[in-house]
């Protein structure tokens, strides 16, 4: 007689099905909330693009004022960033997007889908 084996008589016990439903519940509760963390570091990353997009918008145009420049010139990196100027250095996308300065009537731009001046959160 072998005493290690179980009784083939008695049921393994089954874990009750309230316990199954909560487990099932806790798994997808935390897989949206995974979801929902990437979004909002995605949507941070964005804004803080942006706002570098809105800074060198506000060089470009110091520079067109100060330097009586038309629309249609367009700014060297040196022109706008510099231990001398407004903005010290040019700002980077934080997604490794790259910018684009543009004209003075023009909008900067990045690489990046979705890092656009006019969007709106």
């Amino acid at each position: 007689m072998n005493l290690l084996l179980p009784c083939q008589r008695c049921p393994r016990p089954k874990p009750p099905a309230s316990a199954i439903r909560a487990g099932a519940v806790c798994a997808f509760a935390w897989l949206v909330f995974l979801a929902g963390c990437h979004d909002g570091k995605d949507e941070a990353l964005a804004r803080e693009c942006i706002n570098n997009l809105k800074l060198i918008e506000s060089a470009k145009m110091f520079w067109a004022l100060e330097n009586q420049k038309s629309a249609s010139d367009l700014p060297a990196d040196a022109d706008l960033f510099g231990p001398a100027k407004e903005v010290k250095e040019k700002p980077k996308c934080p997604k490794d997007g790259v910018y684009t300065l543009g004209t003075v009537g023009q909008k900067a731009s990045c690489t990046e889908p979705g890092h656009v001046i006019d969007r709106v959160f």
